[in-house]
This record gives C-alpha cells, structure tokens and sequence, in this order.
C-alpha cells in the first residue's frame, strides 16, 4: 500500500515539473521610457543577478515580451514593490533597486557575485559604498602553519557616510554602527537624516519596503489512519477539519511559507470515537506565478498526546481572485524513523484534503 502512496507523489511531482517549466513569473508593474511617459504591463520577476541588466515587459499575456537594457528606458518598477532606475555605474549602465529616495539616496545592485550599495546627494554623481566583509589570517611566528584567524571589517563606506551627512552630526554615532551597509541601516539612516536637515518629514520615500504576507487556510478532507495501537494492521476513515496559517518568509519572491495551525479529525474505531488533535510545523514552497499553483509541504506533526510525525503533502492551489484561493492536497503522513525526528518511517495515514485560502496581503 506504501508503494501506491508513493505512486502517487511521484505522479505528482512529474505533473507540476512540466506544469512550472511552462510558466514564467510575469507580475503588475510599468516602465517609465527615456521621455518619462510610462506604460502598465506585467515585469518578470528575475533573480536578484539579473535585475540590474534587462527588463522582460508585456503589455499582459497576450502581447509579445520585450526586453529592455539599461539606457532603452529610464526606469522599471513592479506595482506597490520594487524600483529600478537606470543609471550609470563607472563605464556601463545598470538598472539600480532604489531603497531609498529623500534628501539622500541609496540604491542597490547584485553584480560579480556581492552586494553593491550606492549613495547619491543631490545633483553630485553617485558613489559608491566600498565594504569588505571577510575572514583575514595574521602570523602568530615566522611559520605560515601559525597564524591568527580574524573577520575584517573595512570602515571606507563610514568616511563617506560621515562626509555626506556632515550638516547632521547627530547622526555619526549611527553611522559608527554601520559595519556592513545593508538595506535596512540604509534605509533607517535615509529617514533619519531626511528628518535631521528636512523641513518636509513626509516626503521620503523607502520603496523597497513590504508587509508580511499572511495567508489564512480552512479546509476539510478524507484522511485513513493506518492504527497499529488500537486494531493491528487495519486502517480507519476520518474527515479531519483544518484552521492554518502561512506566514511568508521570504521578502523578493513570495515561494516559502512556514505553515501551522490546528487540525481536528474524528476517528471511528469499533463504536467508539476518538478526537485526534494535530498541530502542524511545516515549510511549504508555492510556485508564485500562474492560476494553477504546484505546492509542496514537509515538517512535523505534533499531536496532543505528545505523539509527532513526519509530514509531506503536494498539490495545487487554484487562484479565484487576487485575495482567495482553492487548494487540493495529497497527504503522507508517517511515524518517524527510529532515532530521526524528520525522517520517514512507518506509514501512519493518508488524505486528500480541500479548502479554500485567503490572503490578507
């Protein structure tokens, strides 16, 4: 019976392979053309490598895909989210995340495998804000076998964060903090200087800044419970009634959630039934693009009687409207491998399981 289970998965898996290999993450946004004139369309959404180097526009899903370079249109920006300015950095041109917009401007690039940061005041040129982050070795002796091990931190980026915000001297012990700039120091030390030298303390903008997305989940399904305690080798139906939450945790692309919550199942052994608990701890990935979304789910189970297993579910969510959607899961849920909290062992129950989700961001 196991192996059928494992058909199953299997099956599964294939399914949204081919489904996610057709589809590409496509989501609301505009560019703004080099005569600042915008168009509403629909922006890819690329890794972080490269997001500085093109724009992949459509007008919607009907419209061809085209693609931009930095220099053939003056900025891009995914609605409520992102923007990206195209600007010059030495002798290219790349499009720049702006974190922060005020009296002072920060921006950020990925490129040659790091983070980048920039700082730009005014009508001055941008700069930018040169950090080393790295483990550095000392000689204790004249052997090389015998050495010191230290991490370094360069401090170049405080001498230009202090002479940029000079007219704020309040605010040098902040920037005495900063040992690795980051969005968020950034982005603080953009509002706090705005504020310092700024009669207009509403006009700075952070755009790169998102709520949390949380996703409320009901659902109910068919599980069968393989108890071995109660009836050996036999298995009981049960209709268990479910109240999640998924908490997103990922910032740039929304595909990581950790899921818990309660469930409730009433089982039927002989005349008798028996309320079963289930309070789940798993990660889930969700493909972010598409009507039809592959999701997968693994964690741990922990019942009421202190009892835990090992969960894996995979299914598709079905996205009705912006704000709610229906899912259908397959669940495998088996006792724990000996001396292995996460690992599968013997089999303890099956379900499908449907409901619907709605999101609150």
């Amino acid at each position: 019976m196991l192996m059928n289970f494992r058909l199953i998965l299997i099956g599964l898996l294939l399914f949204a392979a081919n489904l996610l290999s057709a589809q590409t993450d496509f989501r609301k946004g505009l560019v703004v053309m080099p005569k600042g004139d915008t168009v509403k369309g629909e922006i890819e959404h690329q890794d972080r490598r490269r997001r500085g180097t093109i724009c992949r526009f459509r007008i919607d899903e009907n419209h061809p895909i085209q693609e931009f370079a930095p220099g053939d249109i003056a900025a891009y920006r995914y609605l409520k989210s992102k923007y990206f300015v195209s600007m010059d950095v030495g002798k290219k041109k790349l499009f720049l995340e702006m974190l922060a917009h005020g009296e002072i401007d920060f921006y950020y690039a990925r490129y040659n495998k790091r983070d980048h940061y920039f700082l730009k005041k005014g009508n001055q040129d941008l700069i930018e804000l040169p950090f080393e982050d790295e483990i550095r070795y000392t000689e204790k002796s004249g052997l090389k076998s015998d050495y010191y091990q230290f991490h370094y931190y360069s401090s170049k980026h405080k001498g230009i964060l202090l002479y940029y915000t000079q007219d704020a001297p309040r605010l040098k012990a902040e920037i005495e903090q900063i040992k690795t700039p980051s969005r968020n120091n950034l982005i603080q030390l953009a509002k706090d200087y705005h504020a310092a030298i700024s009669m207009d303390t509403a006009n700075i903008v952070s755009v790169n800044k998102e709520n949390p997305r949380i996703c409320l989940e009901f659902g109910l399904g068919i599980s069968s419970f393989a108890i071995q305690k109660e009836v050996e080798n036999s298995m009981r139906s049960s209709m268990p009634a479910a109240f999640l939450v998924n908490f997103c945790l990922g910032k740039n692309k929304k595909v990581l959630y950790f899921k818990t919550g309660m469930i409730f199942s009433s089982l039927a052994i002989g005349n008798s039934d028996m309320g079963k608990w289930t309070f789940p701890l798993q990660l889930q990935f969700v493909w972010p693009q598409g009507d039809l979304r592959p999701a997968f789910g693994y964690g741990i189970n922990c019942y009421a009687n202190a009892q835990s297993t090992v969960d894996f579910n995979a299914g598709f969510i079905f996205k009705a409207t912006p704000k709610l959607g229906i899912h259908l899961f397959y669940d495998l849920e088996c006792l724990p491998k000996k001396g292995w909290a996460v690992v599968f062992g013997t089999l303890y129950s099956q379900s499908v399981n449907v409901g619907v989700q709605v999101n609150l961001k």
